[in-house]
């Protein structure tokens, strides 16, 4: 599947296409689409992302080079569901998908971090890294949910060398609505504000008016880091339906 999925009005790309073996023969390829007018995707321009910290890392089948970086949402919209493809300069063959910003989301006017991880097996690379392309769609009412009680604790090393840290922090519903918490990030920075890390929390949860909940996830830091920050957005929400009881067969 071409990915970004949406072609803008005179926009063309390269499609790269892969076969396990070749047999002999000519072939044609014919691209298929549907004209969409005011679809609710978004790409965003391949130089919305900047690569902040990268490390190239020794693993049993070659290299992977590791990379975060920030994705920056210039549109007049939040969105959701936002995914970058990359691939390192020369290894087209290599790419990745991921998803980006807090649990997949990023309010407009911000940035949205982002880890790549692109194994290189024997292949040699100078770590640049090449996007392809950069998609989400249009979210609606993303609420910024309070912050507080951030804590970071050393959690040792993964089995790459890279540092692991645990940040915590307590997300608050101060408003007299139920919240549906969609997404929950978690950053490390150096001293001038670089991002140096991220995770995200791939679990959305409810927050009923006035109540605080704990959160955590490790963190893995490409570089030296001086700050950490959690960040969480929700949307309002009727309260969750009551859990439906299964008897044991």
């Amino acid at each position: 599947m071409v990915f970004p999925t949406v072609l803008r009005p005179g926009e063309s790309r390269d499609v790269v296409i892969f076969f396990n073996a070749m047999p002999d023969g000519q072939f044609q390829f014919y691209p298929r689409g549907v004209r969409w007018c005011c679809g609710g995707e978004i790409t965003l321009e391949t130089s919305a992302l900047r690569i902040t910290a990268a490390r190239l890392l020794d693993v049993p089948d070659g290299r992977e080079l590791v990379a975060v970086g920030e994705v920056s949402n210039a549109s007049s919209v939040d969105i959701a569901g936002l995914q970058v493809a990359a691939h390192p300069a020369g290894f087209p063959d290599l790419r990745v998908q991921t998803d980006g910003g807090c649990s997949g989301v990023v309010t407009h006017n911000d940035r949205a971090p982002i880890m790549l991880e692109l194994l290189l097996g024997r292949q040699p690379s100078d770590g640049e890294i090449v996007v392809e392309g950069i998609q989400g769609y249009q979210s609606m009412d993303l609420y910024p949910v309070p912050v507080g009680s951030v804590a970071t604790s050393k959690a040792g090393e993964d089995w790459r060398g890279l540092q692991r840290l645990r940040v915590s922090a307590t997300v608050t519903n101060g408003t007299s609505e139920w919240l549906w918490v969609v997404g929950t990030c978690f950053n490390l920075r150096d001293k001038t504000g670089r991002l140096v890390g991220t995770s995200s929390l791939w679990e959305d949860f409810y927050l009923s008016p006035g109540e605080s909940r704990r959160v955590s996830a490790e963190v893995y830091a490409l570089d030296s880091f001086a700050t950490s920050e959690v960040k969480a957005y929700a949307k309002p929400s009727l309260p969750p339906p009551e859990p439906v009881p299964i008897p044991a067969p």
